[in-house]
């Protein structure tokens, strides 16, 4: 270490850019902002000036003409760990960028708007600030137990009988923190939304009104304790009353949520931007105790409309609220509200608890569908198809309600009975129809239930109670069940041992893995019904191709292929004619009670 290290200038920051046009423009922007400004135009420059004025933060662009900016930024790390570097970058090196600077402070996106260049460099100089403040709090304490240490200890008292038993030594805290604050208080909350929803009625104008939650801040409070998550949570709240216009509301709704409240902001992009600016802010790192904590913060907005009647304060944060909570599902930062959102709650909230009724009340059905063999038009097996008949809403698909019910934990008790249901009519089937040699009863099976250890002995003992023979089955895989099962495959090895039978479903579509072809005991594929469309369509040559294809490929590996969704006898005669033994589709049978399986039409 060299013997002169200067002092952090405070309000002071690099910009290094091999753009001399760029450069000076950034420079005159934090200028005029009360910033002071060191340039450089080269990786040896900017250390250079690093080295000799200490500047608080530092603007990089990621393209330099010797090195990366990443790399730079990288070795001005080193040299202190504690300034914030910024990434200047174009969406153009937007992925690259963001892929090799997960250690650094935070991105600038060209264009630059300068109020929000101002406002991102203005958040790592405080970042800076508190960091300096850190570590001489962090010196004073040693110096506070450096003399604990050397002080003699006091004479005991002339008249006392006894020695007293010697005390627990105190143990001193590793920082220093205020007593922790009362419990966010939701009444006040609400009182100053409300003022602030009816000052932007008055003044005709929109509020955006930001619900912000810190993923992760549970976690800290559980490891790290009460005292380190309140530090966190304040550190936020301080960045965020620093990033804030002075006309801005901020204000903590709980122990890790924050609301947002910014008066004039005209467009959905506008609150966007501050959003992303919250952001930034929220999710840096702050260090306690030495440990650094990354929370992930989601941030919901919701923009009043000043041409419609105001909303109460609790209606306008139960909105923000519930658009973080989208954002969050859908693995986003933001999301702007929008009242489909409420209706589609209303809906899950229904299908939830009414499914938790469905299967004792009988308003859970199996359709059929046959599968038939195209050369003979002989049924050879079916696919059962589960169907719930809602009460006042008629019958509902899967795609309705099978998410939900995976999302409450529900996706193995319908698992089992739409096996145990299936089971069930497959044995009526066989006491009263002459089923055909080789007759397979073709149902679906989750990822969820494919992860389940238990899952292949709860479908033998099925099999055993009714006393079907495994070989009668065949499991559809959908994409999602087939990565489960290449990721967990005990339980498809136990059940291709008993003989049950797999297939890919939708073969073709999506995002299918050949790998899986080797990785997974598959016997059959099926065609995606968007290139069986194709067959009769003089528009859509490569689907046909396709097609061919597949089977080709199929009947390479030895498996049997099953045409999807065949609806016209075109269809059909173009599949026979190019080698594809089995199909199903409306054309071939409607999904229907079991007794309509054995009406389908001649193919």
């Amino acid at each position: 270490m060299s013997a002169f290290q200067p002092s952090v200038l405070e309000d002071s920051v690099l910009v290094v850019d091999d753009d001399q046009a760029t450069r000076e423009s950034l420079a005159s922007v934090l200028k005029g902002a009360g910033i002071e400004v060191f340039v450089a135009s080269d990786p040896a420059e900017a250390l250079t000036l690093f080295g000799l004025q200490r500047p608080a933060a530092v603007v990089v662009d990621h393209q330099l003409a010797e090195h990366t900016g990443v790399e730079l930024a990288q070795r001005l790390k080193e040299q202190d760990p504690d300034t914030p570097v910024l990434l200047l970058t174009g969406l153009a090196s937007l992925d690259s960028a963001l892929a090799a600077s997960s250690q650094l402070d935070g991105l600038l996106v060209k264009p630059l708007v300068p109020q929000a260049f101002v406002q991102t460099v203005r958040n790592a100089l405080t970042q800076r600030a508190l960091a300096v403040e850190n570590h001489r709090l962090g010196r004073v304490i040693e110096e506070m137990n450096a003399q604990a240490q050397a002080a003699p200890p006091p004479p005991p008292p002339a008249a006392a009988p006894a020695a007293a038993p010697a005390a627990a030594p105190v143990a001193v805290p590793e920082y220093v923190d205020e007593v922790l604050a009362e419990p966010p208080n939701r009444a006040l909350l609400e009182d100053q939304l409300d003022n602030a929803l009816a000052g932007a009625q008055r003044a005709g104008s929109a509020l955006a009104v930001l619900f912000v939650e810190l993923d992760g801040w549970q976690d800290v409070n559980q490891q790290f304790g009460a005292g380190a998550a309140e530090h966190v949570a304040r550190e936020v709240a301080s960045r965020l009353s620093v990033a804030r216009r002075k006309t801005d509301i901020v204000t903590r709704a709980a122990n890790d949520k924050f609301v947002v409240a910014c008066a004039d902001v005209h467009s959905d992009s506008d609150a966007l931007r501050i959003a992303s600016l919250i952001l930034d802010g929220a999710a840096r790192p702050v260090v306690v105790n030495g440990v650094e904590h990354r929370l992930r913060p989601t941030v919901g907005i919701v923009l009043t409309d000043p041409s419609l009647p105001a909303e109460s304060a609790d209606n306008v944060l139960e909105n923000a609220e519930l658009a973080m909570y989208w954002a969050r599902d859908e693995g986003r930062a933001s999301r702007m509200f929008d009242p489909s959102m409420r209706d589609r709650v209303v809906s899950r909230y229904e299908i939830e608890h009414g499914l938790q009724s469905a299967m004792d009340n009988g308003e859970l059905a199996l359709f059929y569908q046959p599968v038939v063999d195209l050369h003979s038009g002989q049924v050879v097996g079916a696919e059962a198809l589960l169907r719930w008949q809602r009460p006042d809403q008629g019958l509902l698909l899967p795609g309705e309600f099978l998410d939900v019910a995976g999302e409450v934990g529900m996706a193995e008790a319908l698992g089992r009975w739409t096996l145990d249901r299936a089971l069930t009519e497959l044995v009526l089937w066989r006491e009263a129809e002459n089923l055909p040699d080789h007759f397979r009863l073709t149902i679906n099976v989750s990822a969820r239930e494919l992860s389940d250890p238990q899952f292949a002995q709860t479908f033998e003992e099925l099999t055993r109670k009714h006393g079907v023979a495994p070989t009668m089955l065949s499991i559809d895989l959908s994409e999602e069940a087939a990565r489960a099962a290449a990721e967990s495959p005990a339980a498809v090895g136990q059940l291709s041992q008993m003989g049950v039978r797999f297939n890919l479903d939708d073969f073709g579509a999506r995002e299918w893995n050949l790998s899986w072809l080797q990785q997974l005991p598959i016997t059959s594929l099926k065609i995606a019904p968007e290139f069986v469309a194709a067959l009769d369509s003089t528009s859509n040559r490569n689907g046909a191709v396709m097609v061919r294809a597949l089977i080709a490929l199929g009947h390479e590996l030895r498996l049997s292929l099953i045409a999807e969704g065949v609806e016209t006898p075109a269809q059909a005669a173009a599949l026979r004619v190019i080698g594809c033994e089995f199909a199903q589709g409306y054309h071939l049978g409607h999904p229907g009670p079991r007794e309509q399986v054995w009406a389908a039409p001649e193919a």
